[in-house]
């Protein structure tokens, strides 16, 4: 499984995985058997957005599919890299695909499917955006004024969303950037780091928070209960 939301306030959980489907599971039920399966992708199903009656999918197969569960109607834009991360804008009319090998982001009107932007760092002499193959953390943030995403070596770039341009790169660990959160406020962004670290950034501080060991054991040791 690579993705998770819960949709229908909180009454269908939608996932997606390795099988190339879709699934919606009614969290109300004691059945282990999904109440729909939408399976029209031809690789991994890798990342999900919602947005009202919609299901936004982003698949190795290089595609982004919208699915409008209401209407019963499916859009597709082939975007020709395998998409390793989807994010929506706070309004739900942009889609930000992340796409693996290209090292590059895309930002896509959502119902016509025009390219908007493209994200790739480097062209104006700083340092390239490297995603060849890893699932690496992208998002708009609060504001929707600046476009960030992680990457294999590390780093952190963010970008100005209209133009395009580089206005930051942080080094942010010696490991890949594998996921990022922001906060409610939009203030603090949380970096997950493939070295096991987690990473508090706001806008003039970043704070690295590492579990300790004795930390790790009792997590292991925790008891789990009975569903």
């Amino acid at each position: 499984m690579n993705a998770v939301q819960f949709a229908a306030g909180g009454d269908v959980v939608v996932t997606a995985g390795y099988d190339q489907s879709i699934r919606c599971w009614d969290t109300r039920s004691n059945s282990f058997d999904a109440i729909q399966v939408v399976a029209p992708f031809k690789d991994s199903v890798t990342s999900l957005a919602l947005h009202g009656s919609c299901i936004l999918a982003g698949s190795v197969d290089g595609t982004v599919r919208c699915f409008d569960v209401r209407a019963g109607r499916c859009t597709s834009d082939e975007l020709g890299a395998p998409v390793t991360v989807i994010s929506l804008s706070r309004d739900g009319a942009c889609v930000l695909a992340a796409l693996a090998g290209a090292s590059r982001l895309r930002l896509l009107d959502r119902e016509g499917g025009a390219l908007l932007a493209e994200y790739g760092g480097g062209e104006r002499g700083g340092a390239a955006h490297v995603n060849r193959g890893s699932r690496c953390g992208a998002a708009l943030t609060a504001d929707d004024a600046r476009v960030c995403a992680g990457g294999e070596d590390g780093r952190v770039h963010i970008w100005e969303l209209v133009d395009a341009a580089v206005e930051a790169v942080v080094d942010a660990h010696p490991g890949k950037t594998v996921r990022r959160r922001r906060s409610m406020s939009g203030a603090t962004s949380a970096l997950a780091q493939s070295d096991t670290r987690v990473r508090m950034c706001a806008p003039n501080r970043c704070v690295a928070l590492t579990a300790t060991r004795a930390c790790r054991q009792r997590c292991s040791r925790a008891p789990r209960t009975a569903s």
